[in-house]
């Protein structure tokens, strides 16, 4: 996460498409991941949608996606 957010930041993002995989915590019930399982806290899921949202659209990419639509 940490390598996507920095790309992002730096402008040298080169994949065309990324497929983020939460953490899921299965061996203590889903409570420490951040995943949305609904056996742990959502809101840690959410926490990492408003994460990786606020790092595209603060990004120059973000600019070029709007255009491109």
């Amino acid at each position: 996460m940490d390598t996507l957010i920095s790309r992002l930041a730096s402008n040298s993002l080169t994949g065309k498409f990324i497929f983020i995989e939460p953490t899921y915590d299965a061996r203590n019930d889903f409570r420490n991941g951040n995943s949305m399982h609904p056996a742990g806290d959502v809101r840690s899921g959410e926490a990492l949608v408003m994460q990786v949202y606020d790092a595209i659209s603060t990004s120059s990419i973000w600019l070029l996606i709007c255009a491109a639509n």
